[in-house]
């Protein structure tokens, strides 16, 4: 069955006396740079079709996105205008009114832009990664808005990427291209401490092919994990001793397609819940003669069950430089954005063998940067707030 992108008519419904609990359903959070816009689309289903639903206007530049579970809170890392001169730049809080529509709650001031934010499992804490300078920071959120600094900040090294829990909640990971290395850190859930574990980082792959860790995903079921690999395109399978929090690396495959000749740079790695298949988005970063086809892909491996080790399937071709992706509607589908194509994507992860069914193209605004989805939520009424971003249709 290929997966179709409709544009779905929303019937008006009738008022009753007893109020009626909204249905859980699915959404598609977009954030986008050249229209400094936060964007909100439903996900129909049936289809997978993103339906837009609304959107947040800012001054500043929208990048990195973190939404708590159940979709109430959605945190994003705002880039300060250039003649701030890197000043300006903050973690917004957004929530959803009575119709679902996107609104700000709060804003906490950053002395530095923010590349990357993930929620702890508790939802108490907010980290943020500063990609220039290497540092890994927590953040306590108060009523669900961020926020108020928790400890001091890690320092790591430069080009730090992404953070990712374990499945205990008490360790965190940190990936580094440049340096190749993915630092360690224990987590204390009660006060949000991060503390550097012994060692403080295991490195990548070797080799300018295949490596660069870049992005880390954990499995939902194993204690595995798995790095996009920047430089070269590749997915390292990691082993995880989840006493100690310790990583170790297992093997590394390619992720550009068998034929590929060129630069290939993997940037993320998404797994699907159930655990049974993971996806690496590939930027095709060569330098080709004017006219020549770029050859942007997804690739997608099949996760052994009880070891977790991946094995290729193969590749399939994507929007143009696809930085960011998501898998939703509860695993069935899953959304690439192409930051130079200004492109939406969506596949259908077939059930029996994970391999993708592509859909047709959506247009979105300028420059997608980050990417969220988000299962199982209902709408529901929040306060709004006086000062920040303003709501647009």
């Amino acid at each position: 069955m290929r997966l179709v992108f409709a544009a779905i008519a929303v019937a008006g419904s009738l008022a009753c006396d007893a109020p009626v609990e909204a249905p859980s359903r699915s959404l598609l959070v977009l954030s986008s740079a050249q229209t400094r816009q936060v964007i909100a689309y439903g996900i129909d289903p049936e289809s997978g079709a993103p339906i837009r639903e609304s959107a947040l206007q800012f001054v500043e530049t929208p990048g990195a996105l973190a939404a708590t579970a159940d979709g109430s809170r959605v945190y994003v890392a705002l880039l300060g205008l250039p003649s701030d001169r890197g000043r300006g730049s903050a973690i917004a809080t957004l929530g959803r009114d009575e119709t679902g529509a996107l609104v700000e709650l709060g804003r906490s001031p950053q002395q530095h832009s923010v590349g990357f934010l993930r929620l702890d499992p508790t939802e108490q804490f907010l980290l943020a990664v500063l990609y220039d300078p290497g540092e890994v920071a927590v953040h306590r959120l108060l009523d669900g808005v961020c926020c108020a600094p928790a400890g001091e900040p890690q320092r790591t090294e430069p080009t730090a990427h992404a953070a990712e829990f374990d499945r205990s909640g008490r360790f965190v990971f940190v990936p580094h291209t440049e340096t190749n290395r993915i630092f360690q850190f224990e987590f204390d859930p009660e006060t949000g401490r991060l503390t550097p574990n012994a060692p403080a980082a295991v490195d990548g792959p070797a080799g300018e092919q295949r490596s660069g860790t870049r992005h880390y995903a954990q499995h939902p079921a194993l204690d595995v994990g798995y790095s996009a690999n920047e430089a070269g395109g590749g997915l390292t399978h990691w082993q995880l001793e989840p006493d100690t929090g310790r990583l170790s690396r297992g093997e590394t495959l390619t992720t550009v397609p068998l034929d590929f000749r060129g630069v290939g740079a993997a940037a993320q790695v998404a797994v699907t819940p159930d655990g049974r298949w993971a996806y690496v988005s590939n930027r095709d970063v060569t330098r080709r003669a004017r006219g020549e086809r770029m050859r942007d892909s997804i690739a997608a491996f099949a996760l052994d069950a009880r070891s977790g080790a991946p094995s290729s399937l193969g590749t399939v071709p994507t929007v143009r430089f696809p930085r960011s992706m998501c898998i939703g509607g509860s695993g069935r589908y899953l959304f690439v954005a192409g930051q130079h194509s200004d492109r939406l994507i969506g596949y259908r992860i077939r059930p029996d063998d994970g391999l993708l069914v592509r859909g047709p193209l959506i247009a979105v605004p300028g420059r997608p940067v980050a990417l969220l989805c988000l299962d199982g939520i209902r709408t529901g009424a929040v306060r709004r707030s006086a000062a920040g971003g303003s709501r647009s249709p």
